[in-house]
């Protein structure tokens, strides 16, 4: 008897190509909506200078080299962009963003990235023509440390009288003791919160790194305890389960439960309350800040803030750690 035996490891083209597509729309939601947005308007920066670069589905057609990308890193330069019709010169953290949107773009296609040590060295160099010779510092958001909320609060800030009053002030004690960032806060869910009689836990969805659960204690301080202020504004926003917790406010003081704050308008708050040097970011880089001087561990602090390793930390903290590290070298 002869035996026919069946290759399983071959497919036919077309299905091939359809099974492609289906991995292309699964990998593409292993970020969040917010970075694939940037993703894709960086590889349509990208694209214009390789039209061949990648198809419609983001995966690359073309794989390009590390001189291919020298020389694309050296048109931006020399180029630049306009901006509400002025020309202005590339960010390096721009470029260098740029690069790794590249280089994942290539990995996400199982292709060796084109990014090497040499194309990294340009945009570094690019930084310190900038920067006079010096290294080129990403400009840090203003940190919003505890001092500054505490501050906000007993001046009367908030007025809690009225539906805006307290959402706003749930917004910030949320933004800075959850360690959020603005778009997370902005999307939270009622059910995304459990309370019980120490604090409340949280699930943050769509966290750049996946879904993250974080806990917030009661304070003895009712003004300034984040769960307390939260708890407020839901009772008297008459929000529901399924209610987003901080739905936008209308004209009237009025609560429109049917739309959810945006990103945006925390960074708005922020401005209102803390001066227009701040920005929503300033939760973030805040609780570092403060954590650190009150002596919490790195390994706390990277879960709070929902960080794979410590590198966000010590960047956050580093003036602080600078600060405790330092000794009389006279004493």
């Amino acid at each position: 008897m002869q035996l026919t035996v069946k290759n399983t490891n071959v497919v036919a083209a077309t299905q091939t190509a359809a099974n492609l597509q289906t991995a292309a729309a699964h990998a593409a939601n292993a970020h969040t909506q917010n970075t694939n947005r940037s993703y894709k308007n960086d590889l349509k920066l990208v694209s214009a200078y390789f039209p061949n670069f990648v198809n419609e589905t983001f995966q690359v057609v073309t794989p390009l080299t590390a001189t291919d990308v020298a020389a694309f890193i050296g048109h931006l330069i020399t180029t630049g962009h306009t901006k509400h019709g002025i020309q202005q010169v590339y960010k390096p953290s721009t470029l260098q963003h740029l690069l790794n949107v590249i280089s994942s773009t290539h990995k996400v296609s199982n292709l060796d990235s084109p990014i090497n040590k040499a194309v990294r060295a340009i945009v570094t160099g690019y930084g310190k023509t900038l920067n006079e010779g010096e290294p080129y510092e990403q400009k840090q958001a203003k940190a919003i440390e505890d001092t500054h909320i505490v501050k906000a609060i007993n001046r009367d800030t908030f007025d809690t009288t009225t539906n805006r009053g307290l959402r706003d002030k749930a917004i910030v004690l949320l933004s800075f003791a959850g360690c959020a960032r603005r778009n997370e806060v902005a999307q939270l869910k009622v059910s995304n919160l459990i309370f019980d009689g120490e604090g409340v836990h949280v699930t943050v969805l769509n966290t750049k790194t996946g879904t993250k659960k974080k806990y917030i204690k009661l304070t003895t301080n009712v003004e300034t305890c984040t769960v307390t202020a939260v708890k407020n504004w839901i009772a008297a926003a008459k929000l529901t389960k399924d209610s987003y917790l901080f739905p936008s406010i209308i004209k009237g003081d009025k609560i429109d439960t049917t739309t959810h704050i945006a990103g945006e308008t925390i960074n708005r708050i922020v401005k209102s309350t803390f001066g227009s040097e701040y920005s929503g970011h300033g939760f973030r880089v805040g609780f570092v800040v403060t954590a650190k001087k009150k002596k919490a561990s790195n390994e706390a602090i990277r879960i709070a803030g929902g960080w794979e390793g410590d590198a966000m930390v010590r960047h956050y903290g580093k003036s602080v750690t600078a600060k405790q590290n330092s000794f009389d070298i006279f004493g």
